[in-house]
């Protein structure tokens, strides 16, 4: 039994039909329908209407049938008929009605005529009425996608499945072309309809690294294999952005040195779920010129989300500006993140003496004594580090020029102030002193407080 294209049977010649040399002919004397009032799954190959149809052949050569159905088949559907010997017959024929509703088959026998026409001759109908319990699906395609691409980001589709019974099915979302479940659709998944009503399902369509329109069907598995309309989404992939100018120290005001730097921190937005970059400057030159050394790489572990990155550290040995950024090399080999920084230098620790304060008891010149005096000094530190510093004195004594004490080294944990006092104590003279006490520093950066004086005589001594 073959399946022929013959035509519109409607517009053939009408009359007696002369068979071309070879064909022969049938007359159809009835039609008998396997269970005309059917109520089930209409799909599937397995739930065609069976058609018997009582014939008589006359031969020898093909013969033909016809049958259209009302309000599917406006051309007659033509069947090859072959007999071996004349006479009465009958002949089975499959015919798919997918839809609910009652309609009549209509039969009829055709032939061959020699100049290709075909002529009807007795047409015989019958009614059948078919009750489908098959789920319906309705989708929409999804809307253009702009954004993250790669490996991890999918956007959801969605379709409607109806049911006009209670029922359990079974779906699974597609690309029609390659067949291949989309992501998290790899196992049908299970529907149940409580009585007849729709439910929404979605699934995820994935976005790859490359824009481009993909394809996407909702499948129905069972309890009847059925496919949705094939639908299209256009994907516009967006590169991948750093950010670096929120997590890093960019523009550094404070001590500087050949051991003194800044780390950079960046955060990769990726739709890849592992993505490679490098550290550069605005011109894309690696920060660290050595091959595979500024080489970088990150896990995405969210659909198109971030990670955070630490970088290479920012050398603050002296003043200067720059520009710092993120590339792409193996993706979209584009820069992302661009951002200035700046080295402004200040000294690690700033020297104060605010008094220079005498101490000793009044009955020093008296009992010939030596005079103390308490030198209250600081040091401000802008951070932790070792400060070496010093007292130093100058008066007439000193022939008027700075003698300094020895340099005492002091560490420091932290920023702040740490108070360095200092006890003097001097042979109390009738000739009396006068000068002034400063403090210094000299590592990590030369520095002199403002200077404070003194003054001390007993000018009553015998």
């Amino acid at each position: 039994m073959t399946l022929l294209a013959l035509g519109l049977l409607a517009a053939l010649l009408p009359g007696p039909a002369q068979a071309a040399d070879g064909d022969g002919q049938v007359v159809v004397q009835g039609v008998q329908v396997d269970n005309p009032t059917y109520a089930g799954l209409c799909r599937g190959a397995g739930n065609d209407v069976k058609v018997t149809v009582q014939l008589t052949y006359t031969g020898p050569g093909n013969a033909y049938l016809g049958y259209k159905v009302s309000g599917l088949n406006d051309d007659y559907q033509v069947f090859t008929h072959v007999q071996d010997q004349n006479g009465p017959g009958a002949k089975e024929i499959l015919i798919p009605v997918r839809e609910s509703g009652t309609r009549q088959i209509k039969v009829v026998g055709l032939v061959q005529t020699d100049n290709g026409h075909v002529e009807t001759g007795e047409v015989v109908q019958t009614t059948i009425n078919r009750t489908c319990h098959d789920v319906q699906v309705t989708a929409t395609a999804a809307p253009e996608y702009h954004g993250l691409c790669g490996s991890k980001v999918t956007t959801p589709v969605k379709a409607t499945i109806t049911s006009p019974i209670a029922q359990t099915i079974s779906y699974q979302w597609l690309n029609p072309v390659s067949r291949r479940p989309l992501p998290g659709s790899e196992t049908p998944q299970p529907l149940v309809f409580a009585g007849p009503g729709s439910h929404e399902v979605t699934g995820a369509l994935p976005r790859g690294s490359a824009s481009k329109e993909g394809p996407y069907v909702l499948k129905i598995v069972e309890p009847a294999p059925y496919e949705g309309p094939s639908l299209l989404s256009k994907t516009n992939c967006a590169p991948e952005t750093a950010e670096i100018a929120s997590l890093s120290q960019l523009h550094y005001v404070g001590p500087c040195g050949p051991n003194v730097s800044t780390p950079l921190r960046a955060r990769i937005t990726s739709g890849l779920g592992q993505t490679v970059f490098i550290w550069t400057d605005a011109a894309g030159n690696p920060m660290d010129p050595r091959p595979g050394q500024n080489l970088q790489e990150v896990e995405i572990s969210q659909h198109g989300g971030s990670a955070y990155a630490d970088g290479p550290s920012l050398p603050r040995h002296g003043p200067g500006s720059g520009t710092v950024a993120i590339l792409f090399p193996f993706t979209t080999r584009h820069i992302s993140g661009t951002a200035s920084w700046s080295t402004t230098c200040l000294p690690l620790a700033t020297p104060k003496l605010t008094q220079v304060e005498f101490t000793s008891e009044e009955e020093s010149c008296d009992l010939h004594l030596p005079a103390t005096f308490t030198l209250k000094g600081s040091i401000t530190a802008l951070g932790a580090g070792t400060v070496r510093y010093a007292y130093a004195r100058k008066s007439a004594q000193t022939n008027n020029a700075w003698v300094r004490d020895p340099w005492t080294s002091l560490t420091i944990n932290s920023a702040g102030t740490v108070d360095v006092p200092k006890q003097w104590t001097v042979p109390i003279s009738r000739q009396g002193e006068t000068g002034q006490w400063r403090l210094e520093i000299d590592e990590p950066y030369r520095g002199v407080s403002s200077q404070a004086g003194y003054w001390f005589s007993c000018s009553d001594w015998p």
